[in-house]
């Protein structure tokens, strides 16, 4: 099966770039971020819920991101992003 090509729009990298500055766990962002690019480019209606017509979201913590999908064209855009709350114990 073909893979998807996935592409984030300028506004969702800059906001990536926003969240990787300010986490307190880089490396969790870093993770994050190559599992969204790989269950995206493999099958990306599978993990995601629809938020509304032909816009969807994805989390994988600690980020959601918002896309888009074109099936014809086998492509995603990932167009915007948010840094989940940390869980902090009681």
């Amino acid at each position: 099966m073909k893979r998807f090509a996935v592409d984030w729009l300028e506004d969702a990298l800059d906001e990536l770039a926003d969240a990787w500055s300010t986490a307190e766990n880089r490396d969790a962002v870093n993770l994050a971020v190559d599992a969204i690019d790989e269950k995206l480019a493999e099958s990306p209606i599978e993990f995601s819920d629809r938020m509304s017509e032909g816009l969807y979201f994805f989390t994988e913590p600690p980020l959601r991101i918002a896309f888009t999908v074109d099936k014809a064209l086998r492509t995603v855009k990932v167009v915007g992003l948010k840094m989940l709350p940390s869980e902090r114990p009681g």
